[in-house]
């Protein structure tokens, strides 16, 4: 950032969040005081709205941007200048950025290198929000409120695709079993997916509003936003409309709170009913709060456990699912263990209440946990493999088409290692044999 500011800007930006002189002549004193807390309390709180609202939606991209993200702090967009250029359009809002936000040091400014890439030196210009800013970066509305409890959270939501699954296979829920492997959307079953579940199907929800072509749609902005607010504050659905106001042009604020409660259906938001209000706030964590284990898993015949998809914590479920195979037997959910994905996470999953149930009341669990502790240390690679140096090319490419080119049938390792299913060994001898070559078998032990 140093590098991209004029000496002007530098002792400007000193001044303005109270740095040394020797600031100005330090590229790193001045990264040092620039990303430290120095000040940065006394700036945030002289932002307007429209800034406070540009600046969370750029720390919450995750990404720094170019100019265009300020415009709608400093533009009335039905008299902006639509055309032309991308200096014409955005140097005007530049000139506001830099003299309202990068002179004031809350917002961290950078001139890309990519001088072939054909852009303008102001399009080259990208901003972000220091992470470390976050716990001073004011909340992107004009009023919050403060009421005490959880409000309204709509639960079945998140528990009706759990118990839609216990019915039998359903092509429209989120929720499934792949391989043995409990899903969302086709990937392993978390918290993170059930979150991106959720807003994806807020996004259908809003209809137009859900074809962004952004980093972030306005779900998802209008989601994070909202999950600033501290414990028990509380916004009405009025205060999203600047906010609003930077994702969609056209959106109206008549349309604020049908978004806001379609975001409540969807298990994205939580709400609270204060006299004729109905207020909103970010959803309850989806984390266990010291429930026992016992209350939502029972011990299966096989030795395994079944699931109480009502009552079970979401991260309890993510934990056990992570190291088991689940199936659906006589309307419940039943879990074992797979003892490939408890050597990846054994040592995380004991430390946990439900790990240490699973190891003390469930003895197929017991034995897996036992086995890879035995297993620790030692590389397996697979019970049912074997390994082959094959130094000639025109044979490798025989192998390999022999076995229908498919890798789960041949893989090529490093060098001139192959591997194949034993199965398929006979196959392959015959195969070497023909091209003239001889096999020369050496056991695990050898040496």
């Amino acid at each position: 950032m140093h590098a991209a500011l004029t000496v002007g800007d530098l002792k400007a930006v000193c001044s303005a969040r109270g740095f040394a002189p020797e600031a100005v002549g330090s590229s790193a004193l001045f990264a040092r005081d620039f990303l430290s807390d120095l000040g940065l309390e006394r700036v945030m709180k002289a932002l307007t709205l429209s800034e406070r609202c540009a600046l969370n939606l750029l720390y919450l991209a995750g990404k720094p941007s170019n100019v265009a993200v300020f415009a709608p702090a400093y533009s009335d967009r039905s008299a902006a200048r639509l055309w032309g250029t991308f200096n014409q359009v955005y140097r005007p809002v530049f000139a506001k950025v830099k003299q309202s936000l990068v002179r004031t040091g809350v917002v961290a400014m950078t001139l890309t290198s990519d001088v072939l890439s054909g852009k303008s030196v102001l399009e080259r210009y990208e901003f972000c929000v220091p992470a470390a800013f976050a716990p001073f970066l004011p909340l992107p509305f004009e009023s919050v409120e403060e009421h005490p409890g959880p409000g309204e959270f709509n639960v079945k939501a998140l528990r009706g695709p759990l118990t839609r699954l216990l019915d039998g296979p359903d092509d429209s829920g989120s929720i499934g079993i792949i391989d043995g492997v409990l899903t969302i959307d086709g990937k392993p079953f978390g918290l993170g997916e059930l979150r991106r579940s959720r807003v994806k199907s807020w996004r259908k929800a809003l209809g137009k509003a859900a074809n962004h072509d952004d980093a972030l749609s306005v779900a998802e902005c209008v989601g994070l936003a909202v999950g600033r607010l501290a414990p028990c504050q509380w916004v009405a659905h009025e205060q999203l409309d600047e906010i609003l106001r930077f994702l969609d042009p056209k959106h109206s604020p008549a349309e604020t709170r049908t978004m806001c409660e379609n975001g409540w259906e969807c298990g994205c938001l939580s709400r609270m009913r204060v006299g004729d209000s109905i207020l909103y706030g970010p959803p309850p964590a989806l984390t266990a709060t010291g429930a026992d284990p016992a209350s939502y898993l029972s011990t299966s015949p096989q030795g395994g456990c079944t699931v109480d998809v009502e009552k079970i914590p979401i991260d309890d479920l993510e934990t056990v699912a992570k190291i088991s195979r689940a199936s659906i037997d006589g309307g419940r959910l039943v879990l074992s263990p797979d003892t490939p994905r408890i050597g990846r996470h054994s040592c995380d999953v004991e430390k946990t209440a439900v790990g240490a149930w699973l190891r003390d009341r469930a003895p197929a669990y017991a034995d897996a946990f036992d086995l890879v502790k035995r297993r620790a240390g030692r590389t397996i690679l697979h019970s049912n493999l074997l390994i082959a140096r094959v130094g000639d090319l025109s044979l490798r490419v025989k192998l390999k088409q022999s076995l229908g080119n498919d890798p789960a049938n041949f893989v090529e390792l490093h060098g001139d290692y192959v591997a194949f299913p034993r199965d398929s060994f006979e196959g392959v001898r015959r195969i070497v044999t023909k091209a003239g070559f001889a096999v020369k078998l050496i056991s695990g032990s050898a040496r």
